[in-house]
């Protein structure tokens, strides 16, 4: 069995970017209106994100460079250059909501999450209740739910964890588009 899967998890580079700070309470209506897994562009009213300033640091944050890929208002925000390279990776994928920033064009990523973890096969710690899941120690997955995919979120995790394609690090990397860390999955065997 191959050791590794052609997906990677990521999360965002929060101690070498700058990223942005949380607007009043939008986000907690848009996180329950995404987490239903639908598209909401005509619902959707443009917030606007500032980048965050951490007082006790005044400075240390101004120094740090602006990514690509940043915290977005719910999930990850990208930058109008990552989107348009990654556009035909991303188009069926995720819904575009553009956001209103004093750096330029961001849009939030309303990422399509899909069934995709073999539970009976996962490493899973769930909560004393039993229900949910709590994290993945490995993963296993339905293979036939992910191929062809690009970016994803598990409905089984909610919003806690991003997969995304060999194909779309590769595109990220050779572009030089900054922000995302990329992890390898740890499987079951």
């Amino acid at each position: 069995m191959d050791d590794r899967i052609p997906f990677w998890i990521i999360r965002k580079d929060s101690n070498r970017y700058r990223s942005f700070g949380y607007c009043s309470s939008d986000w907690m209506n848009y996180s329950d209106i995404m987490n239903d897994n639908r598209l909401i562009g005509n619902e959707w009213n443009p917030p606007k994100l500032s980048l965050f300033t951490d007082i006790e640091h005044v400075g240390r944050e101004e120094k740090l460079p602006i990514a690509d890929f940043m915290n977005g208002l719910v999930i990850l925000s990208i930058s109008e250059k990552a989107e348009l390279i990654l556009h035909s990776l991303l188009e069926d994928q995720v819904e575009l909501l553009q956001l209103e920033t004093e750096i330029g064009k961001y849009y939030e990523l309303n990422i399509r999450r899909i069934s995709c973890l073999d539970e009976e096969k996962c490493v899973l710690r769930r909560p004393s209740s039993g229900k949910g899941i709590l994290y993945v120690e490995r993963y296993a997955f339905n293979m036939d739910n992910i191929l062809g995919r690009n970016i994803f979120l598990s409905t089984e995790l909610g919003f806690t964890v991003c997969f995304v394609s060999d194909t779309l690090k590769i595109i990220v990397e050779k572009n030089s588009l900054s922000g995302l860390i990329f992890s390898t999955i740890p499987l079951s065997v």
